[in-house]
């Protein structure tokens, strides 16, 4: 299923930036 296989993949990849992104200390944004 390489729609699966995409999904997946995009996944991962968001997951990475996301966790490798650190947005500027701006409190009171996310508990």
């Amino acid at each position: 299923h390489l729609v699966v296989d995409a999904i997946l993949v995009a996944a991962i990849v968001f997951l990475l930036l996301q966790k490798s992104y650190k947005p500027p200390k701006k409190p009171l944004t996310e508990k």
